[in-house]
């Protein structure tokens, strides 16, 4: 049996794809969002039939502006895409509480990163098309100690506590 795509929305006068729509792939895939001009454009939210997800903003059928994107690992991506790829500003979470800061080109890491371990660590990365070239771990400045030690002395005490 072929299943066939099918579109479900709004088409303009050249029964164009235009406004709200929903349209299914034979694949299983699933694109709910915008449409102008018979292509993905604006907001919307592609659903994989692997279960991963896209939701963010499109420009001529392609991934373009701000999304976030959810993998079937559990890991995800926020940040800033350019024709189907993650370039620019962007941050990775991963699911043992991993976290990257930092710049992409074309699917690359590129340039100054932030990384921040499960453990609270922190550690400054320099990346060149892909690959790593430097790293720093950094260490909390006296002055930040201060501010979380008067932050701790300082706490309101609970409702429970009266």
């Amino acid at each position: 049996m072929c299943i066939r795509d099918r579109y479900i929305g709004q088409v303009n006068q050249s029964n164009q794809r235009e406004g709200q729509g929903t349209y299914l792939y034979g694949n299983g895939d699933r694109y709910e969002g915008e449409w102008k001009n018979d292509m993905k454009n604006g907001k919307g939210s592609f659903f994989f039939k692997n279960g991963e997800i896209y939701i963010g903003q499109w420009s001529q059928n392609k991934k373009h502006g701000y999304g976030r994107y959810f993998y079937k690992t559990g890991d995800r991506y926020e940040g800033q895409w350019n024709d189907n790829f993650k370039d620019g500003q962007g941050t990775f979470y991963l699911t043992d509480g991993t976290i990257f800061k930092g710049s992409f080109t074309m699917n690359q890491k590129n340039g100054r990163a932030l990384l921040i371990l499960p453990d609270g660590n922190k550690i400054e990365e320099i990346w060149e098309n892909g690959t790593l070239k430097r790293t720093q771990e950094l260490t909390i400045s006296q002055h930040e100690t201060t501010q979380i030690q008067s932050c701790l002395l300082y706490t309101s005490p609970s409702p429970r506590d009266s």
